[in-house]
């Protein structure tokens, strides 16, 4: 493996080329092996001057102020990395932040991915404005364990030192960290240290290991260029694991490659996971394209979006209530992107106040469910809350709309839950379906993780599966296309209450909706005894029924009367209207009625016969077949009294009725259909 990083404490916001003398790691240096590293990151927090560099310094015996103009000015700028060797012989991952109010955006990239914090107070200083700032943004993080520095202790009197823990404490009162041990130390001295490694070994064995388990994503903290190597990203895992060999991609960008090389904590690492500060020596990518805010990650899982769902809390130190659509500030991971805040429950967030929001930015960045965020007004730059992403939106979403929230209320009750977070996905993806890649790449679950979960779904009818392309659709989903069904149809049967039953075809244009999802929530209404098929295509609610005025079952009488009488010549229903004695516009509901109710058939081109015609038509078709051998236009007009305006569209039906087949000018029985002479006694023909 090659030593392509000297350590991490190397590298910067603008990449750096990096020149690695071999003296730095031997070739023979044996790879961390993943027991060899504590899964956990540390994370400094404290006001400017307070003492963190160099508390990190007397830990690790490293600088974590790698800039030239850091050391110079004695000021944190940037992020420092320092690995910390516990007394097991286990590495644990030490993040150095800057404490000026200017570089609070370097201070919140850094403890992306920390599990615990050192909050450092200078004993001469006291709770300063960044001491309370950090805080803030640990607590909105969901930091919830630490322990506290007292440093410069050897600067002040006894009495001023515990002054200072006694304001330390009060401060401290219904924080995360109100329980955690206040101790003082000196970097000059050494004094109070061995309390606090004691006291930082106590913290560690209690905060709980980094899971590796879902798909990989590191935020990138740095990149540089390696002389011989190439582009080297660092950055702390935020779930899953990295091998050497594995192809990654970096989003935004959509740039990809190998990974050549890993390190972990100065030392060649077996791999990159969940809860180790690590470097990425990765192939085919150019350094000079990417920068802080982007994210490693596994091919084809994570995708950048710029409206991203969440739950804000506002902090309680904040001045003026939050309006809607305020400008921002947005940081997650160890991204800054700007923004506006669109609060969807509403008008406004006073101090304290927390509700669902969504984060529109002007650049697209990679979040996941659960992920923390802080955000800060974009003038003056002030933190004012942060929360947790709940997931990503498609398009705007519309304020005080009570299925907007209802939404957010699940999709905020399946963060972490792979069942509900399936589901919410297939909930958002409509009548339309999620096909099967997507939902597990939109799901961000490991594919045997996916694989049982969605089939345990499918198996107990959650989600169902449509085919053509592959997809999957929500119960509820198929639910609200069956409440459609029966409205389009209670609709269909105010608006035309003589007819029988709705069209399939106009059924499908109606809902709205496509074939596949309308035809499996129309078998589920059929199957729950809700609606009922008429006919060949008609489909109507299972009660309905037509019910016919006094006077319009005469009319109906009368004109089955007459085309029983007229046989195969039947009037088109402009002369029906004479004999009759009713409008045609009246009579054409009427009729089709008739048709839909088969007592009537409509051949097409005006022309309708009774269904006794039909059936007479059919036995006298086979009789002639089965003694002539075969049925002509000519013979059979002849044989039925008519023109050919009847017997050629009446001929046609015959054969859609399977009863003949066509052959030129000449017909034939069907297959399987038994003439006159063989018929089985008590047969029909047809």
């Amino acid at each position: 493996m090659h030593e392509f990083l000297r350590s991490q404490n190397l590298g910067g916001t603008a990449p750096l080329q990096e020149s690695l003398p071999n003296e730095i790691m031997a070739k023979t240096a044996q790879p961390l092996t993943e027991s060899d590293i504590f899964n956990i990151v540390i994370g400094t927090a404290g006001h400017i001057d307070h003492g963190k560099s160099a508390l990190v310094r007397h830990l690790t015996g490293i600088d974590p102020d790698r800039l030239k103009e850091e050391q110079e000015r004695g000021m944190t700028i940037d992020l420092g990395f320092a690995p910390l060797m516990l007394g097991d012989g286990r590495r644990v991952g030490i993040v150095d932040v800057p404490g000026h109010e200017r570089f609070i955006k370097n201070m919140v990239a850094g403890v992306t991915g920390i599990d615990a914090v050192i909050l450092v107070v200078a004993a001469d200083d006291g709770v300063m404005p960044q001491t309370r700032e950090h805080m803030d943004i640990m607590g909105l993080l969901g930091v919830t364990r630490g322990v506290v520095a007292i440093t410069k202790s050897d600067i002040v009197d006894e009495e001023l030192r515990e002054l200072v823990i006694d304001d330390v404490r009060r401060y401290l009162e219904g924080t995360f960290l109100e329980s955690s041990p206040v101790i003082c130390t000196s970097t000059v001295t050494g004094g109070g240290f061995e309390e606090f490694q004691e006291a930082l070994q106590l913290m560690l064995d209690d905060v709980p290991h980094r899971s590796v388990d879902g798909i990989f994503r590191m935020p990138i903290q740095r990149v540089f260029s390696a002389k011989g190597h190439g582009t080297v990203v660092t950055g702390i895992p935020i779930s899953g694991r990295a091998r050497v060999g594995d192809l990654l991609e970096i989003q935004p960008g959509e740039m990809g490659g190998r990974v050549r090389g890993i390190q972990a904590y100065h030392l060649p690492s077996e791999s990159a996971r969940a809860g180790h500060s690590s470097a990425l020596n990765l192939s085919d990518v150019n350094y000079r394209e990417v920068q802080r805010g982007q994210v490693v990650v596994a091919p084809d899982t994570f995708r950048p979006g710029s409206l991203i769902e969440a739950r804000l809390q506002c902090l309680t130190s904040i001045r003026r209530p939050l309006k809607h659509l305020s400008l921002v500030r947005f940081h997650v991971g160890t991204a800054e992107e700007i923004g506006r805040v669109a609060i969807l429950d509403k008008g406004s967030l006073a101090a304290g106040e927390s509700g669902y929001v969504q984060i529109r930015l002007d650049n697209p960045i990679v979040v996941a469910p659960g992920d923390r965020f802080v955000i800060r007004l974009h003038s003056p730059m002030i933190t004012i809350g942060g929360g947790e992403i709940l997931g990503s939106s498609r398009w705007r979403l519309k304020s005080g709309k009570e299925y907007v929230l209802e939404r957010l209320r699940e999709k905020e009750k399946s963060v972490g839950e792979a069942s509900m977070t399936l589901a919410n996905l297939v909930k958002d993806a409509g009548s339309h379906g999620i096909a099967r890649d997507e939902l597990k790449r939109s799901s961000l679950l490991q594919a045997a993780e996916f694989a049982s979960v969605s089939k345990a779904m499918m198996d107990d009818g959650e989600i169902l599966e449509l085919s053509k392309p592959v997809r999957y659709i929500h119960r509820e989903g198929i639910e609200r296309i069956q409440e459609r069904i029966l409205s389009v149809l209670r609709e269909f049967h105010e608006e035309e209450p003589l007819r029988l039953g709705m069209p399939r075809g106009h059924l499908e244009k109606k809902t709205g909706v496509e074939r596949q999802p309308v035809e499996m929530a129309l078998a589920k209404l059929i199957e729950s005894d809700r609606v009922a098929t008429e006919g060949r295509e008609g489909i109507r609610i299972k009660e309905y029924a037509v019910r016919l005025a006094p006077e319009q079952q005469k009319i109906v009488e009368k004109i089955l009367e007459i085309y029983r009488e007229t046989g195969f010549a039947t009037p088109r229903p402009e002369g029906l209207s004479e004999k009759v004695g009713e409008p045609v516009e009246e009579l054409l509901p009427l009729l089709r009625y008739l048709v839909e109710s088969e007592d009537l058939v409509d051949l097409g081109g005006g022309v309708i016969l009774a269904s006794e015609s039909i059936k007479e038509a059919s036995r006298i078709a086979l009789e002639t077949i089965q003694l002539e051998g075969e049925l002509t236009v000519v013979r059979f007009k002849g044989l039925l009294e008519t023109t050919r305006k009847y017997i050629v569209p009446l001929l046609e039906h015959l054969d859609d009725l399977g009863v003949t087949v066509r052959d030129g000018n000449r017909r034939f029985a069907a297959a399987g259909i038994n003439t006159p002479a063989t018929r089985k006694e008590g047969g029909s023909g047809l």
